[in-house]
């Protein structure tokens, strides 16, 4: 069972980003998300479409000290509360 959180949007340039960082925070792993856009004129649905299209980038350091520290700190879309 997958879980779909839908996220109307009209004009919500300012705040998208926030609002999905804020719903991929709360919610369990592979949950889709659906963004709507209302016919917003305030570009809106491509601010939507780069959140979309955003990968989370590899970690740069595999071994040593800055591995360690990627591992024991969160990233800075989560707070970056260590762990």
């Amino acid at each position: 069972m997958t879980l779909s959180v839908i996220i109307p949007c009209f004009n919500e340039r300012r705040t998208i980003r926030m609002i999905v960082d804020k719903v991929k925070a709360g919610v369990a792993p592979g949950t889709e998300i659906i963004i709507v856009n209302d016919a917003s004129t305030d570009g809106t649905g491509e601010i939507a479409a780069r959140v979309a299209a955003y990968e989370v980038p590899a970690p740069k350091y595999r071994s040593g000290v800055l591995a360690k520290y990627a591992r024991h700190v969160g990233s800075a879309a989560e707070g970056a509360l260590t762990s």
